[in-house]
């Protein structure tokens, strides 16, 4: 069977990617990415040998760019990068969840109808090769030909950042029929290896001497990809569940297929 032709991907539900879209009247609490994310890196070999086994911190403040998770030895910045027009679809169109005090779940508000111009980040980079993006990098947004490439310039000016980046794209990525694990991981890596080289080879260039990761969800688990000069490896593999904030968004969805197929 080939593969490359079952894989197919879902966005996660706004919860897991929006401040301000959940609510819980037993009790306050931070749903927020940059939390659960957080929590990952806290329980990740990998990341735990970057710091010396030493725990991953929230910072004070962000007023000056400080990084999403920091230690005395190593930090790390995350940046969702489902594309900005891609965002504001999403906040437009998602419904405001809240659960009340019996445990009642309402959704309300939201955009019957999708807008229509939503840049996909990773289909958009498909069609600018080193040079567009070498343009585009020193092209302002005002002069900006279309919504597509307002889009590809907000995301090369986060990747010229100078601090390692943790670039969380906020899919469930999942094949059809039977496959074998290994093999799966290996066709997902190489679509993303397609999609995102040119431009994280664009980063490689100008900001040689930090780390850059790639993160999504497949199976049960939060995939992390570091790239190097040889293109995408395998990082780590953290079980979704040991998040506990995204277990708790998670509460929030139990009816959603994609949120059941990763708890």
């Amino acid at each position: 069977m080939d593969l490359y032709g079952t894989l197919r991907e879902t966005v996660l539900p706004a919860g897991f990617i929006l401040d301000n879209i959940l609510r819980d009247s037993k009790k306050i609490e931070d749903y927020n990415y940059e939390n659960y994310l957080r929590e990952y890196l806290n329980v990740s070999e990998w990341f735990l040998r970057k710091s010396g086994g030493e725990k991953y911190k929230k910072p004070v403040s962000e007023t000056h760019g400080e990084d999403d998770a920091y230690t005395s030895v190593y930090s790390i910045d995350f940046k969702r990068i489902l594309g900005e027009s891609a965002t504001r679809t999403l906040q437009m169109k998602s419904e405001r969840v809240l659960r009340t005090q019996s445990g009642t779940i309402y959704e309300f508000g939201g955009m019957f109808q999708r807008p229509d111009n939503a840049t996909d980040i990773r289909q958009a980079l498909r069609e600018y090769g080193p040079d567009d993006l070498a343009r585009l990098s020193s092209t302002s947004r005002e002069k900006a030909a279309s919504r597509e490439e307002e889009d590809i310039i907000a995301y090369l000016h986060l990747l010229g950042r100078e601090k390692n980046l943790l670039l969380y794209d906020p899919v469930v990525f999942y094949l059809d029929g039977v496959y074998e694990e290994d093999e799966a991981v290996e066709v997902i890596t190489d679509a993303l290896q397609k999609d995102y080289r040119d431009s994280l080879d664009f980063r490689r260039r100008k900001a040689e001497s930090y780390e850059t990761y790639v993160c999504f969800f497949f199976e049960k688990d939060l995939m992390i990809l570091q790239y190097t000069e040889k293109g995408f490896v395998l990082a780590d593999r953290i079980p979704a569940n040991l998040s506990p904030t995204f277990c708790s968004i998670a509460s929030f969805y139990e009816e959603r297929p994609a949120v059941q197929g990763l708890l």
